[in-house]
């Protein structure tokens, strides 16, 4: 039914980032954030500054293909500036324990009918860890198998950007696994945009509309 009233339509905005600190949960190979003092008003400077020194695979971010896939550009050339706006969210809930590695066959028992959307969510619950244990989270994350990866590109046909409530989608447990996945979804064409460590603890299936909005640094593959 299309409401054809002039009745403005309620909405509720969330946020599906995490905020970042310097005990963000990292992987094991990928340095904590670190913020330091530049200038603070105590101390009788002008202002407070502050430097944030991080990694751009670290926290809420979206990875571009030359992430993994060589000769491709950076992050702003797949990306507006405005950033990317995907309307047709599809949320596919699929638990799943620790090192868990996430199979075609997972997927197409836990897909919807609905897959000619733009944003596939998967949302695997493993984020309950994030705070209570975060060395599980990021240590023992499940993540796709290559057969996932090639499952979305052949029954997503729309799909511009997958998303998962995970360190990454790349399974610690079989990192090959991982980057097999990331490669296919990177390396589609066009390239489909992958979407790590949100925040989907908030009834992810009541999503319309979801605003990617990125820091912008030239000549980086992800941020």
């Amino acid at each position: 039914m299309i409401d054809h009233s002039n009745k403005p339509q309620s909405c509720t905005h969330i946020a599906l980032s995490y905020p970042l600190a310097e005990h963000t949960p990292h992987p094991e190979d990928i340095r904590p954030i670190r913020i330091t003092a530049d200038y603070r008003l105590d101390s009788g400077d002008l202002s407070n500054v502050s430097c944030v020194h991080m990694p751009n695979h670290i926290g809420t971010h979206i990875d571009g293909p030359a992430h993994m896939v060589k000769n491709r550009g950076p992050l702003t050339d797949y990306m507006p500036p405005t950033g990317l706006i995907l309307s047709d969210v599809v949320v596919c809930s699929l638990a799943s324990g620790a090192d868990h590695l996430i199979t075609g066959d997972d997927l197409a028992a836990a897909s919807p009918k609905h897959t000619d959307g733009d944003l596939l969510l998967i949302h695997t619950g493993f984020a309950r860890y994030r705070q209570s244990d975060p060395e599980k989270y990021a240590q023992h994350n499940p993540g796709l198998a290559a057969s996932a990866a090639k499952f979305i590109v052949e029954n997503y046909p729309n799909v511009k950007c997958v998303g998962i409530d995970t360190i990454s989608i790349a399974a610690t447990a079989d990192v090959p696994e991982g980057i097999a996945a990331h490669q296919i979804l990177l390396g589609h064409s066009p390239p489909i945009l992958l979407l790590e460590d949100i925040n989907l603890n908030d009834n992810p299936t009541r999503l319309q509309r979801v605003w990617i909005t990125p820091l912008f640094i030239e000549g980086l593959d992800s941020c």
